[in-house]
């Protein structure tokens, strides 16, 4: 796991813990009340979250496409390894989306409640960060999303090769050979982009673990943060 993730994931448990303890010990006087700040930590915890089932989703589909797939004749192998990369773009597309919010929620909780907090320069960089790390991604992407998945010409041979090996066998080793050839091709393709997705959460999370934090520990913007 991303060193700066997991440290910001343990800071963020810990700050669940002591609002779980909270509201265990008000609920049993009054069904109603909630602690102080929870509306501000859920709104950091939710965003947070958001992100980490992204990334999570992108890690368990580069598994998926470098694994064989399901044995059943029910599914067509070109089409599912076609959803898994259709899918994957669609995980970075979001992510890309949830990052930029998220930056952008944080940055304005915090700044109402501290004015002298100077983000600006930190959270441009930021967002350049993001836009040039995933943008070459997402370009792949918007040029299929609004009519059809995602393909390319190695994806569109495996299509073709899947029709007539249905109806004539001695077309099976060029499919089967398709099949790996493309697979092997979007496993290191994802695998690369992921390099790059590390380099950049983990700029991200130091950047954002700066803002929210005190000698170590996350602070909620309903108290003024000091730095």
């Amino acid at each position: 796991m991303i060193e700066s993730l997991k440290s910001y994931q343990g800071k963020m448990a810990n700050t669940v813990r002591a609002f779980v303890l909270k509201i265990n010990e008000v609920s049993d006087k009054d069904d109603e009340c909630v602690p102080d700040g929870y509306d501000d930590f859920r709104k950091i915890f939710k965003g947070f979250m958001d992100i980490c089932e992204n990334i999570e989703t992108i890690d368990m589909l580069y598994i998926l496409v470098g694994i064989n797939p399901p044995r059943s004749r029910l599914v067509s192998v070109d089409l599912y390894l076609k959803h898994l990369i259709s899918s994957y773009l669609s995980e970075v597309y979001i992510l890309k989306e949830r990052l930029n919010s998220y930056a952008t929620k944080i940055s304005r909780m915090y700044a109402k409640v501290d004015p002298t907090l100077d983000v600006k320069d930190d959270f441009e960089q930021l967002y350049a960060s993001i836009k040039e790390s995933l943008e070459g991604i997402n370009n792949t992407r918007n040029l299929h999303v609004h009519s059809e998945r995602h393909s390319d010409e190695d994806l569109d041979w495996l299509s073709s090769l899947k029709l007539v090996s249905d109806t004539d066998n001695s077309f099976k080793d060029s499919f089967d050979y398709q099949y790996k050839k493309s697979r092997i091709k979007w496993k290191k393709k994802i695998s690369d982009n992921n390099e790059v997705m590390v380099k950049l959460l983990t700029n991200y999370f130091d950047v954002i673990f700066k803002i929210i934090s005190v000698d170590g520990d996350i602070v909620l913007p309903n108290k003024p943060v000091v730095q």
